[in-house]
């Protein structure tokens, strides 16, 4: 979670300025605070947003549900 945060705050910015003013910013913000907090209904409910202006991709969708599947389950150290 701490490289994941560096990345969101430090990383990405860099790379591109505009991002933190992004759908796609917000996205991982809210995903990462679901993921903190062990919230999977704030986690599915961030994506079925998401999802509704922009389709994830097979890969992404799958990525994303083993995340929430950890969430589910208690919590998976992602660091």
């Amino acid at each position: 979670m701490v490289a994941l945060h560096r990345a969101l705050e430090d990383t990405y910015p860099q790379i591109d300025n505009s991002f933190p003013s992004t759908r796609e910013y917000k996205l991982l913000e809210n995903l990462t605070t679901a993921v903190e907090n062990s919230d999977q209904e704030a986690f599915s409910d961030n994506l079925y947003q998401f999802d509704q202006m922009s389709k994830l991709d097979k890969w992404k969708t799958k990525l994303l549900l083993k995340v929430k599947e950890s969430i589910e389950e208690g919590g998976e150290d992602f660091s």
